[in-house]
């Protein structure tokens, strides 16, 4: 059903597209897949960016990478593995950073630069941390 969303997402189609991902988002929650859940959820975000339903975006790409990281922190193993997976997150990370600034765009006062700016810092120096074998992945405190 994922992929029938996919292609409705492809076509402009944003709002059928969400329809496609909720069923299987349930049931990956009640599989505990935590991996595809956190991919259901940033498709789930990324037709929500498209409706303009940014806050709605916001919510979903934060629990998406949220769910990634957890689940990188519980199965990657050493600093040194764990950065061999960073590379997966980039296109979570670049989403976030882009989701951000449309937020800035429409409410320039409210500080979603700031937010951008301050994720990306945090996740530039927990992989500097992780090249250096200092330490591990911490986990994202949403405010």
């Amino acid at each position: 059903m994922v992929n029938v969303g996919d292609a409705y997402f492809k076509l402009g189609e944003f709002e059928k597209a969400l329809a496609y991902y909720v069923e299987p988002l349930r049931i990956l929650q009640n599989e505990g897949r935590k991996r595809s859940e956190a991919v259901t959820l940033k498709h789930i975000a990324a037709a929500q960016r498209g409706l303009g339903r940014l806050a709605e975006a916001q919510v979903n790409i934060e629990r998406s990478i949220a769910l990634v990281e957890d689940d990188l922190r519980d199965h990657a193993g050493s600093p040194e593995l764990q950065a061999s997976f960073i590379a997966t997150l980039f296109t979570f990370y670049e989403f976030y950073g882009d989701l951000m600034m449309r937020l800035h765009a429409i409410n320039q006062k409210a500080g979603y630069n700031l937010t951008a700016l301050a994720f990306t810092e945090r996740v530039a120096g927990q992989l500097c941390s992780l090249e250096f074998g200092t330490q591990s992945w911490e986990r994202r405190q949403w405010s």
